[in-house]
């Protein structure tokens, strides 16, 4: 297993899992990773760049977007890429051939996330909208937020979270996006979100907070409070560990650990990023 991340300037870093790093030659801005390894990423630029996942050494381009690629994903049971641009297209590539499979269109506005949901349907964030879609068709629009969706997540229960810049994370059924359960993030913008296999939902906020909202009962935990910046990124590990990316003024950007127990102790290591 790797840890791949990036700064806002687009450099990049690989932890391998005996904690060793090293600095890419790629620049990410959004990125996925295939079934294989392969790494695709893309930089504020109309392609999707296709890198090695044994030694990410550069192997090509996906070009077919008019717009900025602004998210990936990789369905990794059909093995098919999924990227949104700025335009509010999304193109299916095929992993194996490299191939454009299918182009289909929500809104004209910038796709800002992608997540595989069950069923295989695929959840886009639009606007102030979240759009599900399968089989190139759309077949369901959850709607509520007042400003732009920033990210979105998915469980292994159905569930789809989203975060956004009107200081709500909303839950939705992975079924349909009907709604579940609307969340006030203490009115600060949510940067990004996470959900565990239990149905808690965790949050990333413009100031510097990582909150969990643990299932079933919905009780908020402080998990963290970056004094000197944003939370940026969540993501988790097989492991179950949660990493954390924070942005920091005048100083390095920070990569947090957590330890899969909800504690006041969950922080396990802090790593700075390069």
């Amino acid at each position: 297993g790797k840890l791949y991340w990036s700064t806002s300037t687009g450099a990049s870093t690989c932890m391998n899992v005996d904690g060793s790093q090293r600095a890419l030659g790629m620049r990410l801005a959004t990125m996925a990773v295939g079934l294989d390894g392969t790494v695709y990423s893309a930089f504020y630029t109309f392609n999707v760049c296709v890198y090695s996942g044994k030694d990410e050494s550069y192997m090509g381009v996906l070009a077919a977007h008019l717009h900025h690629v602004t998210a990936l994903v990789v369905n990794l049971k059909d093995n098919i890429l999924y990227s949104g641009d700025y335009g509010g297209a999304i193109h299916a590539w095929s992993c194996e051939t490299r191939k454009l499979i299918d182009t289909f269109e929500g809104q004209p506005h910038c796709v800002s996330a992608l997540v595989v949901g069950m069923g295989d349907r695929i959840i886009s964030a639009c606007d102030r909208s979240v759009l599900m879609w399968r089989g190139g068709q759309r077949t369901g629009e959850g709607l509520g937020h007042t400003a732009d969706v920033t990210s979105l997540a998915t469980s292994r229960a159905g569930l789809v979270v989203s975060g956004s810049r009107d200081g709500t994370v909303r839950v939705w059924s992975g079924q349909d996006l009907g709604a579940i359960r609307i969340i006030q993030a203490r009115h600060n913008h949510v940067n990004t979100v996470a959900v565990d296999e239990l149905g808690s939902v965790f949050w990333g906020s413009e100031n510097g907070d990582v909150i969990v909202c643990v299932a079933p009962h919905g009780r908020r935990i402080p998990l963290y409070h970056h004094v000197d910046g944003a939370t940026r990124a969540l993501a988790w590990a097989p492991d179950g560990t949660l990493y954390v990316g924070f942005s920091s003024s005048g100083s390095h950007p920070r990569l947090c650990a957590f330890g899969r127990e909800v504690s006041a102790t969950m922080v396990s290591a802090c790593n700075t990023a390069p």
